[in-house]
């Protein structure tokens, strides 16, 4: 879920002077938004104020960019049916090092190192529907982009693991600290983005990529808001280490499921290895009014289910840490409603001679 914004119900008179005060709010979620690191395309951050007067129907909007210091007019275009959307998807394939040093908070260091393979995977060469794209506007592709039969997109890029580069990897290096740990990230994922028929190729593909990015740091940080969980109710760890960087061992991520809705859109959530799949229909009906429907949960496995959690022998870590760099290409989204993806962590102590 992301913020757009904020709305304002109130008499007309009133609007003015709460505008102003709303404006606060306006950049304190622009300043949420640039600090994620998510940039889609050359699309400007903005935040946008619904204004609802309690004495007339007519709704206005009021917008702040990222660049701008007041909120300006915004026009408001409705539409009596919601616009057909494509459906583009893709099962990105890949094996990620992070490394990570003892005494500092994990998940910090793992964002800033996603962060790494993020610009590199926002640069991938694409093809989409088994050719590169000569088309501008994803409403001239000849398929339909359905959820049946959605574009498949497939990525194409070298993930270079230089972590020793990051600007935390600097600073031990000049204060003599080493790395504790390396964590090997491996599997494959399904992602999935919506676009109009006039959005641009290159806009529908890059908000297909940041999908895929934002789960994959979604996922890590389920795992360690699971592991803290563990941690206070036994007490034994504090949540700067959720991960035992002293010992090897394999922790599956969650995975993720996907709902259809009306109008050909889809939702999705999160599933912890530790839950069953029904267990994310609570969660559908309070945080998005969906009700899944009420069926087995192998009838509902097949519905919504298109990743697998890793069994106990596909997470089992190698002997040794994998090399220093990976080439990551994804494989085109399979036909078959049920992709068998699947996602590991494992982790290894390190030497200092291999890191620094």
């Amino acid at each position: 879920i992301v913020v757009l914004g904020a709305y304002l119900f109130a008499p007309s008179s009133r609007l003015p002077s709460l505008e102003a005060k709303l404006q606060r709010v306006l950049a304190a979620v622009l300043e949420l938004e640039l600090g994620s690191k998510r940039s889609i395309g050359s699309t400007e951050r903005q935040a946008v104020l619904l204004n609802m007067p309690s004495d007339t129907k007519k709704a206005t909007a009021r917008v702040l960019t990222a660049a701008g210091a007041r909120v300006q007019p915004l026009e408001l275009k409705l539409a009596h049916a919601m616009p057909q959307l494509h459906c583009l998807v893709t099962n990105w394939s890949f094996e990620l090092e992070f490394l990570l040093r003892n005494g500092a908070a994990q998940l910090e260091q793992f964002r800033e190192q996603l962060e790494v393979y993020a610009e590199q995977m926002r640069a991938a060469l694409v093809m989409v529907d088994g050719v590169m794209p000569t088309v501008e506007c994803v409403g001239q592709f000849t398929t339909s982009g359905t959820i049946d039969d959605p574009h498949k997109v497939e990525f194409f890029c070298q993930l270079i693991t230089d972590l020793n580069e990051t600007p935390a990897a600097a600073e031990d290096a000049n204060s003599g600290e080493t790395f504790g740990a390396s964590i090997a990230l491996r599997g494959t994922i399904h992602g999935r983005a919506f676009a109009s028929a006039r959005e641009g190729v290159d806009f529908a593909v890059q908000c297909l990529k940041e999908d895929l990015l934002h789960s994959l740091q979604t996922r890590i940080c389920l795992l360690l808001d699971e592991r803290q969980e563990a941690a206070d109710e036994e007490a034994a760890c504090c949540d700067e280490q959720l991960l035992p960087l002293g010992n090897r061992g394999a922790y599956p991520l969650p995975r993720r499921v996907h709902a259809e809705v009306a109008g050909g859109f889809s939702l999705c959530d999160h599933v912890l290895a530790s839950e069953a799949i029904t267990d994310c229909s609570e969660r559908f009906s309070a945080l998005l009014n969906h009700q899944l429907p009420d069926v087995t949960e192998a009838e509902l496995e097949e519905l919504i289910g298109f990743e697998a959690i890793s069994s106990e022998e596909q997470i089992v870590p190698a002997d040794e840490p994998t090399g220093g760099h990976h080439e990551c290409s994804n494989v085109q989204a399979s036909a078959a409603k049920r992709s068998t993806s699947t996602l590991s962590m494992s982790t290894f102590m390190v030497p200092s001679t291999h890191c620094l």
